[in-house]
């Protein structure tokens, strides 16, 4: 996965965390956007525990603890006829998730 198109993926990511901003993403099909975005976020092993779907540490392949409080970003694909208000909801809403999840995890751990 260390294509040319994912260095600048994660140049972008990095930056938008130490900023605090907000980063959009956008391009021609099949340059591996999501793929980046799903690796930097860890998604695969961090979104099933926002989600509510099933608890730390349930399953074998989860990453270490460690690893998901590190994360600390989320992944949102927008539908095309989103509101600014929808978007604001529901990236508050995996936010929010994401540090009650971290808070949990951490507590866990002590």
């Amino acid at each position: 996965m260390a294509t040319k198109e994912h260095r600048r993926f994660l140049e972008f990511a990095d930056a938008v965390r130490r900023k605090r901003y907000v980063g959009l993403c956008f391009g021609a099909p099949g340059v591996g956007k999501t793929e980046s975005a799903r690796a930097y976020t860890r998604w695969d092993q961090l979104a099933p525990r926002l989600s509510g779907t099933r608890a730390t540490g349930t399953d074998p392949t989860d990453a270490p603890v460690g690893e998901v409080p590190a994360a600390r970003a989320v992944l949102y694909t927008p539908k095309v006829h989103s509101t600014p208000l929808h978007l604001d909801k529901e990236i508050s809403y995996l936010c929010d998730r994401l540090g009650w999840t971290v808070e949990l995890m951490l507590r866990s751990c002590v």
